[in-house]
C-alpha cells in the first residue's frame, strides 16, 4: 500500500519486477490533520484516529503554537499562559475559557469537529495574541463537572477551593469558592537615610519588625447564562471576596545632626487590623441575528463595590527629644463604580469588521479618617479628614478591522469626557476638574508565512487613579515614615508603541521577540521626600516625564517528548524626570525553566529567576542602584489515576532567609534599606476532577470592561 497526503500530486514512477503478479492495487489518500490559512490553523479533529480516546487538552497539545503545561495542565500559546481567548463555536463560553480550563480535561475530543487557532484575530479580539475556536459536532448534552483542590505550605498558609460547571436545559452556570488561611513569618528591615537639606536631622536610622498574625480570605462567584431564544441570551456574573488580617509592627528611629550628635530617638509599637470586602457583578443582554450570526447587539450593566477598613492602635515611646503618646486611627475607604454600555458588532463581507461602543461610568470614592486620643479619659474621638470624589466618564469608541492575504490592520478611536467633583469634607472646600481626551490605537499584523508574524501597535492611552492613589490618609504606623495618597492627581496620558515578532520553527521550537516604548509627560508615580522634621513621606504625584524602553525575548523548545525548555528575558530602561532630578536605570529579568517527564504521570520543573530587588515593590522614581537576586523553584507533580494530581514544591532551598536591598536617591536625600524575609518554602497541592462533561456555558461575546483604573506597566 502506498499512502500519500493531499499535498502531493506527483507519485513518481513505479517499476514492477517481471514475474510478480498483483491481485489488487489500492491507492489511499490521507487528508492532513492541520490545514494552514493566512490567519489561522485548522485542526481536523474528526479525522484524527486518536480523538475518540483523547480529551480536548490532548488534542490541543498537537496543534502548532499550542502547548499544554505538563505541571498545571494550563494551555499556553507561544509559551504564554495569558493574552489569548478561547471560544466555542465562535462564541465566548464559560465551559472552556482562559480562566476555566479544567473542563477541557473532562471533554472527550470525539465530540469535536475541528479546532481553529486564529493567529491574527480580527477587531473584537485584536488586542489578543491568538484565539482558540473549538467547534463541536452538535449541541452537547447536559451534565456537571468539577474540580476540588487543597494547598498548604510551611509558611503556615493553607487554602482549599472548588469549581463546578453544569448545564440544565437552557440554563448554564459555573460556581466557585476558595478559602485561605495564613499566619506568616513577617519581615525585618533596616534602613539608613541622609537628608542633605537638614542639619538637625541629617542622618537617620530605623529598624522595623513586621509580625503578621492570622488572616482569612473567602472568594466566591457564580457565572450563568440563559438562552431566551436562539438569538437572545442573558448572562450574569457575580463574585464576592472578603479578607481580614492582623499584624504587629515594632519600629525604632534614631536621628543625628550633621555633627553626629543624637537629636531624637523613639519607638513605635503598632497593632494593625485590616478588613477588605468586594462585590462585583454584571448583567449582559445579547442579541444576534439569524440572517447574519456575526452581527451582535449587547447591552451591559455592571457594578464594582470595594470596601477597605484599616485600623491602627499606635503607642509611641520617647527615648530622646520626643513625646510619649498613644492614639488610634481608623480609615474607611469605599469605591463604588457603575457602568452602563451598549455595543454593536458587525462584519462587512468576509474580511472586514467593526464595532461601536457607547459607555457611561459613574464612580464614587470616599475616605473617612478618624483619630482617637487614647491618652485622654474618656477617649476623645474626632474625624480629622474626609474625601468624597465623584467621577463621571462618558465615551464613544469605534473600531474597524480589514484583512488581506498577509496583512491585517485595525484602527480604533475613542472620545472620552471626564468630570471630577472633589469635596474635601473637613474644610468644606470643593475642586472641579474636567477634561476631554481623544484616544487612538493602530495595530498592523503582517504574516509573511504561516510560520512567522510581525505585529506593530501604536496607541494613546488614559489612566485614571482610583482611591488607592487618591486617599489622603496618612499611615504613620512605622516610626519615621508616612505613607499617603494625593487627591489632587490628574489623569495620566501616555503613548505606547510596540513591535513584536513571532516565529514558529516547528512544533518543538518557537521564538518571540518584542521591543516597546511607553512615554508620558504627566505620569502618575510614587515618590518620596523628607519633610522639615526628618520624616520620610512616600506619596504619589504627576511627575514631569517618564519613559520605558523594553526589549524581551522568549524561546520555547521541546527537544523530546519528555523535556521542555523555556527561556524568557527582558531588559527595560526606565527613565524619570521630575523637578530638579533625572533618574534612569536598567531593569533586567531572566527566567530559565526545564520541565521533564520522569516517568508516566510524573513531571519535574526546575526554574531559575534572575531579577532586580525592586521586583516585589512598588516602583519608586528615586530607585537608583539595582541589586540583583536569584530565585529558584523546584516543582514535582504526580498524576494518580485519571482524576487526581499531587504537587510538591520547594522554593529557594539554598537559603533560610532572603535579603532585599533597595536604594533611593534624589538631590534632597539618599536612603538604603535592607529587608529580610523567609527564603526557603515547602508546599503541596492536591487537585481532584470529577463529573462528566455534557455541555458548555455561554457568556456575552462582546464584554464591556473598564481598564482605565488599572495602571499599565506590562510591556
Amino acid at each position: 500500500m502506498v499512502v500519500i497526503d493531499t499535498g502531493s500530486s506527483d507519485l513518481g514512477k513505479f517499476t514492477l519486477l517481471e514475474g510478480i503478479e498483483l491481485s489488487t492495487v489500492n491507492v489511499v489518500a490521507t487528508k492532513p490533520l492541520v490545514k494552514a490559512e493566512i490567519n489561522k490553523l485548522i485542526y481536523d479533529v474528526e479525522n484524527d484516529p486518536d480523538a475518540a480516546k483523547s480529551n480536548t487538552l490532548e488534542i490541543l497539545n498537537k496543534i502548532p503554537f499550542i502547548q499544554v503545561d505538563k505541571m498545571t495542565n494550563k494551555i499556553k500559546i507561544m509559551g504564554q499562559e495569558a493574552g489569548f481567548s478561547i471560544i466555542v463555536n465562535g462564541k465566548k463560553s464559560l465551559l472552556i475559557s482562559e480562566t476555566n480550563q479544567y473542563v477541557a480535561k473532562m471533554l472527550q475530543a470525539g465530540q469535536l469537529k475541528q479546532i481553529e487557532l486564529i493567529t491574527s484575530p480580527d477587531g473584537k479580539y485584536s488586542d489578543q495574541t491568538a484565539v482558540i475556536n473549538i467547534i463541536t459536532k452538535s449541541s452537547l448534552p447536559d451534565g456537571l463537572v468539577g474540580e476540588v483542590s487543597i494547598y498548604g505550605s510551611d509558611l503556615v498558609r493553607i487554602s482549599s477551593g472548588f469549581q463546578l460547571t453544569s448545564k440544565i436545559g437552557n440554563l448554564i452556570y459555573n460556581t466557585s469558592y476558595n478559602y485561605g488561611y495564613s499566619n506568616l513569618y513577617g519581615t525585618m528591615s533596616n534602613s539608613k537615610t541622609v537628608d542633605y537639606r537638614n542639619d538637625e536631622f541629617r542622618f537617620s536610622e530605623s529598624y522595623i519588625r513586621n509580625s503578621p498574625g492570622s488572616s482569612n480570605s473567602h472568594n466566591a462567584g457564580i457565572r450563568a447564562s440563559y438562552d431566551i431564544s436562539d438569538q437572545d441570551m442573558v448572562a450574569v456574573n457575580f463574585k464576592v471576596a472578603f479578607d481580614d488580617g492582623i499584624s504587629n509592627i515594632n519600629s525604632f528611629s534614631k536621628y543625628q545632626n550633621s555633627s553626629n550628635i543624637i537629636t531624637r530617638e523613639f519607638i513605635i509599637n503598632s497593632s494593625n487590623v485590616i478588613y477588605n470586602a468586594q462585590y462585583v457583578g454584571s448583567v449582559d443582554y445579547q442579541r444576534s441575528f439569524k440572517s447574519k450570526p456575526n452581527k451582535q447587539f449587547t447591552a451591559t450593566y455592571s457594578l464594582d463595590n470595594r470596601k477597605n477598613e484599616m485600623k491602627y492602635d499606635r503607642i509611641t515611646e520617647s527615648i530622646t527629644g520626643y513625646t510619649d503618646n498613644r492614639d488610634q486611627t481608623l480609615n474607611n475607604l469605599n469605591n463604588f463604580e457603575q457602568t452602563a454600555a451598549i455595543d454593536f458588532y458587525n462584519t462587512i463581507a468576509k474580511n472586514q469588521s467593526y464595532y461601536i461602543t457607547a459607555k457611561y461610568v459613574h464612580r464614587r470614592y470616599t475616605s473617612d479618617i478618624w483619630l482617637s486620643e487614647m491618652n485622654n479619659t474618656p477617649v476623645f474621638t474626632t474625624q480629622v479628614d474626609a474625601l468624597e470624589y465623584l467621577q463621571q466618564v462618558g465615551s464613544l469608541l469605534c473600531n474597524y478591522s480589514i484583512r488581506t492575504n498577509k496583512v491585517m490592520a485595525t484602527g480604533q478611536i475613542a472620545f472620552e469626557h471626564t468630570d471630577n467633583d472633589i469635596n474635601f469634607g473637613i474644610n468644606n472646600s470643593m475642586l472641579k476638574k474636567s477634561d476631554d481626551a481623544l484616544l487612538a490605537n493602530l495595530r498592523f499584523n503582517y504574516q509573511p508565512s504561516n510560520r512567522s508574524m510581525f505585529v506593530l501597535s501604536l496607541s494613546r492611552e488614559y489612566f485614571r487613579p482610583d482611591i488607592g492613589y487618591l486617599n489622603p490618609y496618612e499611615d504613620k504606623s512605622i516610626a519615621g515614615q508616612i505613607y499617603k495618597g494625593n487627591p489632587e492627581l490628574d489623569n495620566q496620558k501616555s503613548y505606547f508603541t510596540m513591535l513584536m515578532f513571532r516565529y514558529f520553527v516547528r512544533k518543538s521550537l518557537n521564538i518571540r521577540a518584542l521591543a516597546s516604548m511607553r512615554y508620558s509627560n504627566n505620569a502618575v508615580q510614587q515618590y518620596s521626600f523628607v519633610n522639615n522634621n526628618g520624616v520620610l513621606i512616600t506619596t504619589y504625584g504627576n511627575i514631569s516625564r517618564e519613559s520605558t524602553m523594553n526589549f524581551s525575548i522568549g524561546i520555547n523548545y521541546n527537544p523530546s517528548s519528555w523535556l521542555e525548555i523555556n527561556l524568557n528575558g527582558r531588559m527595560a530602561l526606565k527613565s524619570f524626570e521630575y523637578p530638579g532630578n533625572k533618574n534612569s536605570y536598567w531593569d533586567p529579568m531572566f527566567m530559565l525553566s526545564f520541565t521533564s517527564e520522569l516517568w508516566h504521570g510524573a513531571n519535574l520543573r526546575t526554574q531559575l529567576l534572575y531579577i532586580t530587588q525592586n521586583w516585589d515593590s512598588n516602583l519608586n522614581i528615586q530607585s537608583s542602584k539595582q541589586h540583583m537576586r536569584v530565585d529558584g523553584l523546584f516543582d514535582f507533580s504526580q498524576k494518580i489515576g485519571r482524576r487526581l494530581r499531587l504537587g510538591v514544591f520547594i522554593q529557594n532551598p539554598w537559603q533560610t532567609y532572603k535579603n532585599q536591598i533597595i536604594e533611593q536617591a534624589s538631590s534632597d536625600f539618599y536612603k538604603k534599606s535592607e529587608t529580610r524575609s523567609l527564603g526557603r518554602t515547602i508546599g503541596f497541592q492536591l487537585t481532584y476532577n470529577f463529573g462528566q462533561f455534557k455541555d458548555s456555558v455561554k457568556a456575552a461575546k462582546r464584554a464591556v470592561r473598564n481598564t482605565d483604573r488599572t495602571k499599565s506597566e506590562n510591556l
